[in-house]
């Protein structure tokens, strides 16, 4: 079985190349046995569904994802940007929304578990649940937004939270008896080996355009 593995397009923005997703996508039509998307396919933060399945180019993504899924098994993990899209089930029919799972002594997420934001704000990481358990005037949300970004444009900051991240990655799987991790988030399309586990990220499709395929046991990065 011939597995494609993505994550982070963030349906919604307006920098993406699409035409660039959509030929990925096709790849994925033609190639794949399964396609498996780590979370972060739609961008529920800063754009809504409205918008993602009316709007075009963002229509034509959701419609072709849409598409495979009803030839092909087609899984979405959840990330923090598209954490309430099992709202809107009958507008991503039959694309089948999952939790992070283990198989085979691999485990698939989204990685936003693993940042050092969700230490502070929790799981999911999303507007609504700031409000909801820190009831404040001014929510957290943009506290931390704010945070992030200074972090994100501090180049060494920004590896740091790379490597923050895969070291709870690594002692998660330790923990819990799994060989190899399976994640995306940080937008870092990067294979390691830490403290021998085997950590994949796929990467993105907004700016590396990257993703993983996965077959006969055998995990492999790519770029289209």
């Amino acid at each position: 079985m011939r597995r494609y593995i993505a994550s982070d397009f963030h349906v919604g923005n307006d920098v993406t190349d699409y035409d660039r997703v959509m030929g990925f996508l096709d790849l994925v039509e033609e190639d794949a046995d399964e396609f498996l998307i780590l979370g972060d396919w739609l961008e529920l933060l800063w754009s809504n569904m409205t918008i993602v399945t009316t709007m075009e180019p963002y229509r034509s993504v959701v419609e072709k994802v849409r598409a495979i899924a009803r030839n092909k098994p087609v899984k979405l993990v959840l990330g923090n940007h598209d954490w309430n899209i099992d709202l809107f089930d009958s507008e991503i029919e039959p694309i089948e929304v999952v939790e992070p799972f283990a198989e085979n002594g691999v485990y698939y997420c989204h990685g936003f578990e693993f940042d050092w934001v969700s230490i502070i704000a929790g799981t999911p990481v999303d507007p609504i649940y700031w409000r909801m358990h820190f009831p404040f005037s001014l929510p957290p949300a943009w506290g931390l937004w704010i945070i992030n970004k200074w972090f994100i444009g501090e180049e060494d900051a920004y590896f740091w939270g790379i490597a923050f991240i895969h070291e709870r990655v690594r002692a998660y799987a330790v923990k819990n008896g799994y060989n190899t991790v399976v994640f995306g988030h940080t937008h870092f399309p990067c294979e390691e080996i830490r403290g021998g586990i085997k950590l994949y990220n796929c990467g993105d499709m907004v700016d590396s355009y990257s993703y993983l395929v996965q077959e006969d046991g055998n995990i492999e990065l790519k770029f289209y």
